[in-house]
């Protein structure tokens, strides 16, 4: 059984500060809840962990072990590893947003078959997950597609519509990961924008969030999918709404957008007494946007 997109999401929070650790090393989640065994680990240009779930008996479960792949790091990454790795990882992300090639794809492979190793000297195990932020998201794709890994979760691939018309994603990879690839994004992509496809993932099941934030706890996730309860709650729109659902978020949406753009002109006056046609214009916009996106 696959951990779930809420579990990879939760690993994802602390993996470059984990990618240090040693096989063996106990880590915690992002949520502070969940509890994991650190099956192999790469720190040097990428930042990756292999881990097993602790179960309520305090043992390790091999038999769900995920591989997870950090994004880029930037020159003034307060969690990267020295100056020298992070100008490497940031000059790899403007080459791969320019050419689709990923150069992290050789790290995450090593990263695969130490973990496989690994995994044989405990006596057995099984991969069932892989996760990539970022530049590291076509590179995870790629290696999860070649060993047919049943459930990659993927947080805004940068330079995925580059990987892809490149031929670094082939073909066969993408139908593949169309079926077993669940890839998160901001709809405004905040960082994968900079890249030549401006932040297109042609592969995978893609659910976008409202607004425009790069990291991989900008979407709320429940289990394998976003969490819409939440997102209807706080009038916020994502992929995988009724259209009733979208009907409502919308409405609640156009009035706050309303609200701000009365204040911020220097005469509201007028603009309060029309009130309703400017709600009426949001309400529309953001109904014609979810319909587009």
């Amino acid at each position: 059984m696959a951990l779930t997109d809420e579990q990879m999401q939760d690993i994802q929070g602390v993996t470059k500060i984990s990618a240090a650790k040693k096989e063996g090393d106990i880590i915690t989640g992002a949520n502070n809840r969940n509890k994991y065994e650190v099956v192999a680990s790469v720190d040097n240009v990428t930042q990756g962990i292999a881990v097993a779930p602790i179960d309520e008996n305090g043992n390790a479960d091999y038999s769900q072990t995920a591989i997870v792949v950090a994004g880029t790091q930037t020159p003034l990454d307060e969690n990267g590893n020295g100056q020298g790795n992070q100008w490497n990882s940031f000059g790899r992300a403007i080459r791969q947003g320019v050419t689709g090639y990923s150069r992290q794809g050789s790290d995450v492979e090593a990263l695969y078959e130490k973990t496989e190793a690994n995994l044989e000297a405990h006596g057995g195990g099984e991969i069932t997950n892989m996760s990539g932020h970022s530049q590291a998201g076509p590179a995870v794709a790629k290696v999860a597609a070649n060993h047919n890994v049943d459930r990659v979760t993927n947080f805004s691939d940068y330079g995925a519509g580059n990987a892809y018309s490149s031929g670094y994603i082939s073909e066969e990879d993408k139908k593949y990961l169309d079926k077993h690839a669940h890839i998160y994004s901001d709809q405004g992509n905040s960082v994968s924008i900079f890249s030549r496809d401006l932040g297109d993932i042609p592969y995978g099941d893609v659910r976008e969030v409202e607004g425009s934030d790069h990291k991989t706890s900008y979407a709320h996730i429940k289990g394998n999918s976003l969490d819409i309860d939440y997102y209807v709650k706080n009038g916020i729109l994502c992929s995988g709404m009724t259209e009733e659902q979208v009907k409502k978020v919308a409405s609640i949406g156009a009035k706050k957008d309303a609200d701000d753009f009365i204040r911020s002109q220097p005469d509201n006056k007028g603009l309060s007494a029309n009130r309703e046609f400017l709600e009426k214009q949001f309400y529309e916009k953001k109904i014609k946007n979810y319909e587009k996106d």
